[in-house]
């Protein structure tokens, strides 16, 4: 790939520099940063979008500018002094937009060129632009913006207010600024928000299978993907039997499975929940994501009375899960020291389907169609990614990326914990035992075992 034929400079002041602590969500972000290597760049988020016909140079730059006055997170750095974590959003600088022949660079050269190189939190902008150039005109605009400036449906409103400025469209009121954020956090009412997260927790780790929190000594860890249409048509038809969301039967189903295969009664899964719960938080640009905890029971008895507690408790789980990791951390840290295990390794679950309608995909699946469930197990596609490492404190990391015509979930775990079974048998059995619960309406928790 060439180098840039060129750049631009855009210079920006927005008034004066603000401060002030982290946010909640900014802590659980940088202590992932402070464990990851050195020169990591694995949360260096990267998006490219063709710009509109006729769009210049000076359009994106225009754009850009108007994007860095209006979102502070834009143009802050991150830094800890004496212990203090401290968010600064600069009043000025300048950020360099790289310009390239699109002939001669690839956007997906262009991309990774930006992503690889790890980002100077107490020095750099957290953001990074190249724009490809034919004819004279913008052709792609490629966007690489640092995860503790932004979270995933964040970025999607930096880059849907790109489009709409380039296309001469009027831009809504600024949202929340992550300062407000961490004086809220700081406010009465922040701290009662947090307490009661924090008494949430204090119960229901004490009720949590020791097997979901302890650690793993071993770093055997391997991926596993699933392409699954059936496990979509099974999410539908068990939502159908028990009158919840198809997204909340495959949270379930991960759980029972896991309960299973761990001999607990009480497993326990770390949803990564993004907070936008209120008006304010919807537009807010930054990083916003937090930890809630799934504790769910299995007794015996029908299969939908389990899903339907299961959606109780995520429902339950949501409403308390704002609060400092570190706090939670200590909780469970202590809990260890009561029962006699050393905590650290969990089992998280990421729905990464940002933007997606994930209370209703699909309408539930009519009894009358189920026997599709079964003809769609020959399309499953089972593969192992090529992909090295784990994820933060995770023994266990199911992402859900796709449930609209097929399921998609991605699996990174841990060997020890999963033997004698793997990643990819763990999601084999997943996808049969939601196709034998879909096909059987009524099934028992015994008749899954």
């Amino acid at each position: 790939m060439s180098d840039p034929t060129t750049s631009v400079t855009i210079r920006f002041d927005a008034g004066e520099t603000r401060q002030a602590p982290f946010t909640w969500a900014q802590i659980a972000i940088w202590d992932v940063l402070r464990w990851l290597p050195p020169a990591d760049a694995s949360l260096n988020m990267v998006r490219h979008a063709p710009a509109p016909a006729g769009c210049s140079v000076l359009d994106v730059t225009d754009a850009l500018h108007t994007l860095l006055i209006r979102h502070e997170s834009l143009r802050s750095r991150y830094r800890e002094i004496d212990g203090r974590l401290i968010q600064e959003a600069w009043g000025s600088g300048e950020l360099v937009v790289a310009v390239r022949d699109a002939a001669t660079s690839p956007v997906a050269e262009v991309a990774e060129s930006l992503r690889a190189k790890p980002f100077d939190h107490a020095a750099d902008l957290p953001v990074r632009v190249a724009v490809t150039v034919r004819a004279g005109e913008v052709d792609t605009i490629v966007v690489v913006v640092n995860h503790m400036a932004v979270d995933g449906y964040s970025l999607l409103v930096v880059l849907s207010e790109l489009r709409l400025l380039l296309a001469g469209t009027e831009l809504s009121p600024v949202a929340q600024q992550p300062i407000e954020r961490a004086a809220y956090e700081s406010s009465d009412r922040g701290a009662q928000r947090e307490r009661r997260t924090l008494g949430y927790w204090t119960d229901h780790i004490a009720q949590t299978s020791p097997a979901m929190l302890a650690d793993i000594t071993t770093d055997d860890f391997a991926w596993a993907r699933i392409s699954s249409p059936a496990m979509a048509l099974a999410a539908r038809a068990l939502a159908a039997d028990s009158g919840i969301r198809p997204n909340v039967s495959v949270l379930a189903s991960i759980a029972l499975l896991l309960a299973f295969r761990t001999g607990s009664t009480d497993p326990a899964l770390r949803l990564l929940v993004a907070t936008r719960f209120t008006k304010d938080d919807q537009r807010l640009v930054g990083a916003f994501n937090q930890n809630a905890l799934l504790h769910v029971p299995v007794l015996e008895g029908p299969l939908s009375a389990f899903l339907r507690r299961v959606d109780a408790a995520q429902l339950s789980s949501l409403r308390n899960c704002e609060a400092d990791p570190r706090k939670i951390d200590l909780i469970i840290a202590e809990d260890g020291d009561r029962r006699g295990y050393r905590p650290g390794a969990y089992c998280f679950v990421n729905d990464t389907r940002v933007g997606a309608a994930t209370g209703a995909d699909r309408e539930p699946l009519p009894v009358g169609e189920r026997a599709a469930i079964s003809d769609a197990l020959t399309a499953t596609v089972i593969e192992a990614p090529r992909r090295d490492g784990r994820q933060y404190t995770s023994k266990f990391f199911m992402r859900l990326d796709d449930l609209s015509d097929q399921c998609v979930l991605t699996l990174c775990a841990n060997q020890t914990f999963l033997a004698p079974s793997t990643a990819e048998q763990f999601l084999a059995d997943l996808e049969r035992l939601m196709a034998h619960a879909a096909t059987h309406p009524g099934c028992t928790i015994d008749d899954l075992r």
